[in-house]
């Protein structure tokens, strides 16, 4: 009986630019039938190297050599890691997986792509992440070194993402952010934030529960303007106030003076 992967699927074509070859995409050699939904076919793959052969499974992920050797533990749930891209260069593979929604939240929009890099050996010898803060849509090509990952337009800051992984290093070369979009995004978080959560909310006393993340739901969390998240002093006074004031109390204070003392 045949196992999924005994069949040999041989990445042997470079394309050459002068004396430096392009990383080339790999393709499935085989699909299987997902009985338990999404996706409908399973992608499996074979690359083989000159020492050894890489065996890569869409779904649940999972990444195995033939040497058993392959040093690749994830810290991914493999059904929450979904495999993106493959690429074979010469005698590294790259492997390209990003964090499905449920990884931070269904309601979040944050997203983080992994990078990870085998030698001719099937091992693991470089990984990098990198993290998208807001949904974008993200496009992964290859280089004549390397791969490139890039974002379209970010709304709310302007900002273009493109990273670029050659030679086992990350490079960042996005566009800077605009600075009146970010000023337009950080006065609709904190006028959000003083609406929705401010003026509304209602604490109820809790032993052992005291800081802002434990306080807060965590839709009213992701309101909470950046400024105060990356501050613990700001943090502490914030939720304070929380505790301290009722709703009336919190009601009587205009929007301006809450933007001074939080997000200015």
């Amino acid at each position: 009986m045949q196992g999924p992967f005994s069949k040999i699927f041989l990445l042997n074509i470079l394309i050459m630019v002068g004396s430096v070859a392009y990383a080339i995409e790999v393709k499935p050699f085989k699909f299987i039938k997902n009985n338990e939904g999404y996706p409908e076919n399973i992608g499996l793959y074979k690359i083989k190297n000159k020492y050894s052969e890489l065996y890569v499974k869409q779904y649940p992920f999972s990444i195995e050599n033939s040497n058993r050797n392959a040093g690749f533990i994830s810290e991914i749930n493999p059904q929450c890691e979904i495999l993106k891209k493959i690429y074979k260069q010469q005698q590294n593979t790259y492997v390209v997986t990003s964090t499905c929604g449920a990884w931070f939240g269904m309601s979040s929009p944050e997203s983080h792509y992994f990078i990870y890099e085998f030698n001719d050996l099937a091992k693991l010898i470089k990984s990098e992440t990198i993290e998208f803060k807001e949904s974008l849509d993200i496009t992964i090509s290859e280089l004549n070194s390397g791969i490139k990952i890039t974002s379209s337009q970010s709304p709310k800051t302007g900002k273009k993402y493109d990273y670029e992984y050659k030679n086992g290093s990350l490079y960042d070369f996005s566009t800077s952010m605009n600075r009146n979009l970010v000023s337009k995004e950080n006065d609709r978080i904190c006028k959000g934030f003083y609406d929705q959560v401010y003026t509304q909310f209602k604490y109820s006393y809790v032993p052992g529960m005291t800081n802002l993340f434990e306080i807060l739901s965590r839709h009213a969390y992701s309101w909470v303007p950046n400024k105060i998240k990356s501050s613990e002093e700001l943090s502490d006074k914030l939720a304070n106030d929380l505790k301290g004031k009722d709703l009336t109390q919190r009601r009587n204070v205009p929007y301006s003076r809450f933007k001074q003392d939080y997000c200015s």
